[in-house]
């Protein structure tokens, strides 16, 4: 916010201008944890986390590259960083993760995280760009020239380069092949569609069967105890689909654990994959090909989107060439979990 100054975030924390100054300027000096968070929700409260980091930024950059993805628990981050890893590895520049998952307010904590280190430059998930960190790092990249490389899918109004990948087409493209494996009777597997992507993919499900002229697709969703276990919610899934009493030939997945957790909940109730019903997943994780049958998917290349972001920074921070925006397709990995119907 213009304007905002030290003084305005001391009055909102009821700290000293000192105390404020010292956590805000990433000073080593000793501040108790819970001063400097008290402090740090005052700054986002008041808006002073841009000037503060644009200030930081102008006095020390290290060759300190953020990468910034919601967790690794699942195998398509961990497949994005890795593939981030194996491209500055031949570089001049290190890699330090930032998880934002458990963060309850981003733009604070994880941006006094980035003010310690100086960065040289970003690397971001789009879905741990939240609006209030966007504004951030949109301020320091205007003003402070900081390089930000957006990846995975693009979020709505926000200006970075990035490698993009198109969920709409690829849920459209999965249940096209499942009509033309003779199903339509299609289920379609999700946890709950809070994430744009998941959105995107359901968008792309009723698109595929609005253009058959087919009736609307039925949704089954589920979520789990918590946000980690989406083969947990598969399992459940399985349970649901199987309960509703309709007869349907195959179910396309948001994402590849679901349908791995939908082959083994589907196992114990006696359901064979593809024989008595099909299953086509989405990412192409390492794990698509280990199960029995070996799962369809849709492919994601999520190595090579993160060594695309990774050369697309490094490229810029090089000066080598402007950043220009990489938009990637799906396509279909036929493996044994479809069965095409006569």
């Amino acid at each position: 916010m213009p304007g905002v100054t030290i003084n305005n975030v001391a009055k909102e924390s009821g700290m000293s201008t000192t105390t404020v100054s010292r956590v805000l300027s990433g000073s080593d000096y000793p501040v108790n944890r819970q001063t400097r968070q008290r402090i740090l929700d005052a700054a986002e409260k008041v808006g002073y986390i841009p000037n503060m980091l644009a200030r930081g930024l102008k006095t020390k950059v290290t060759n300190e590259i953020a990468v910034i993805v919601p967790y690794i628990y699942s195998p398509f981050y961990h497949s994005i960083v890795t593939g981030i890893e194996m491209a500055l590895a031949k570089s001049a520049f290190n890699m330090s993760l930032h998880l934002t998952m458990h963060l309850s307010a981003p733009a604070d904590s994880l941006v006094n995280r980035l003010v310690g280190n100086m960065v040289a430059g970003v690397i971001i998930a789009a879905d741990s760009m939240t609006q209030s960190f966007y504004n951030v790092l949109y301020e320091l990249n205007q003003k402070n020239q900081l390089p930000v490389i957006s990846m995975d899918y693009k979020p709505k109004e926000h200006q970075f380069p990035g490698v993009y990948f198109d969920y709409f087409t690829g849920a459209k493209i999965a249940v096209e092949y499942l009509f033309d494996k003779g199903h339509s009777q299609i289920a379609f597997a999700s946890c709950p569609l809070y994430h744009e992507t998941r959105n995107a993919r359901w968008a792309g499900v009723q698109a595929a069967y609005k253009a058959r002229g087919c009736e609307a697709i039925d949704l089954f969703v589920d979520a789990a105890d918590n946000d980690f276990n989406d083969f947990m919610v598969g399992v459940s899934l399985a349970r649901k689909i199987m309960q509703s009493g309709k007869k349907y030939t195959a179910i396309a997945t948001s994402n590849d654990t679901i349908a791995i957790g939908l082959l083994v909940g589907l196992d114990e109730q006696g359901i064979r994959v593809p024989d008595d019903i099909s299953i086509i997943g989405f990412d192409d994780c390492a794990y698509a090909m280990m199960t029995i049958p070996a799962l369809t998917t849709i492919r994601i290349p999520s190595v090579e989107i993160g060594e695309m972001s990774a050369h697309m920074l490094l490229n810029t921070l090089e000066k080598r060439e402007p950043p220009t925006s990489i938009n990637l397709e799906p396509r279909v990995i036929e493996r044994a979990s479809v069965k095409k119907l006569n």
